[in-house]
């Protein structure tokens, strides 16, 4: 049934690139929604080379239980929290233009 969904119902936004090594960056598309159900927000991290993944503290190089969704880095203990990447805050804005009404 997933794959079903997954290929009936494409995903809204096309790949957007966004350089996390700019502070404030900012990603905009507009996008159509053909019907009224549920979408998740994939992000997906590109490097140039295995090196530079292998290198790289803000996705980090492992996962663990607290990657699980309802885990908060701040209850990571210090000497587990090597390899797991550091946080990424960013907000996500909906706005149905039809009725005027915005979602965050």
């Amino acid at each position: 049934m997933y794959i079903t969904g997954a290929c009936a119902f494409a995903p809204l936004i096309k790949e957007q690139p966004l350089a996390l090594t700019e502070a404030g960056a900012v990603a905009a598309a507009a996008f159509s929604v053909p019907v009224d159900k549920s979408y998740a927000l994939d992000l997906t991290f590109a490097f140039a080379h295995a090196e530079a993944m292998k290198r790289d503290d803000i996705v980090g190089t492992r996962y663990d239980k607290h990657c699980e969704p309802g885990g908060h880095h701040a209850d990571i203990p210090v000497a587990q929290s090597a390899g797991l990447g550091r946080p990424i805050p960013f907000h996500v804005l909906v706005q149905r233009t039809h009725r005027g009404q915005s979602f965050n």
